[in-house]
């Protein structure tokens, strides 16, 4: 159930950190759900941890729903396995859903998408393990009763690319810098096994600010 979003129109860049569970070269679909673009970003530095804690300490505060006091956090810290102590890497999930079907209003029984834009050095489905930048924006929901923000990839900024197949680049900062070293690519559909997604319409506005 989507609430009044007062995130509206507002965007954020995360410090660089490294991809964990990912789904953003193409949505994942699962057992019949709606296609979703995700990613657990994994903050490792100290001084990335700090910068991203800043960030979502901004987005909690500017939270003004009637249900924040029932709200679940926007992060935790990882766990060491066998001692179960905070590792002191902060774990943020994103999470989009890529497309659908509008239930109500003059547009109803439309379908409609979204496409991430990705900037990376090369071609190549984005692994676990790629360092990486998210921009994203936030949207206020409720779910039985408990109300939470979701944290919605919006554009991609690969610094390294670690791909499935486990190839990886040297992580050169001069990916992060140059522009002229990045190539845009194109989000991909689901799987043929899954329903995919619709073709992607009204997604060439280029008003994302450079991060």
């Amino acid at each position: 159930m989507a609430e009044s979003n007062h995130f509206a129109g507002r965007k954020w860049v995360t410090p660089v950190g490294r991809a964990g569970f990912v789904a953003l070269s193409q949505p994942f679909q699962k057992d019949g759900g709606k296609p979703k673009y995700e990613c657990l970003m994994r903050f490792e530095e100290p001084e990335a941890v700090e910068e991203m804690l800043k960030i979502l300490d901004e987005i909690e505060s500017a939270d003004k729903s009637a249900r924040k006091k029932k709200a679940q956090s926007l992060y935790r810290y990882e766990e060491d396995e066998e001692t179960g102590e905070a590792t002191g890497v902060l774990l943020v999930a994103f999470r989009r859903v890529a497309g659908g079907v509008i239930q109500r209003g003059p547009r109803a029984g439309q379908e409609w998408s979204v496409d991430l834009k990705i900037r990376q050095p090369r071609e190549g489905v984005i692994g676990s393990g790629s360092l990486l930048q998210l921009q994203f924006e936030c949207f206020p929901t409720a779910y039985q009763k408990k109300h939470f923000v979701q944290l919605q990839p919006r554009a991609v900024k690969v610094i390294d690319l670690v791909t499935y197949d486990g190839g990886g680049d040297d992580g050169d900062d001069g990916f992060f810098d140059d522009a002229d070293d990045l190539i845009e690519v194109k989000t991909r559909p689901v799987e043929k096994s899954a329903p995919a997604a619709p073709p992607v319409a009204g997604n060439d506005d280029d008003d994302d600010e450079d991060f």
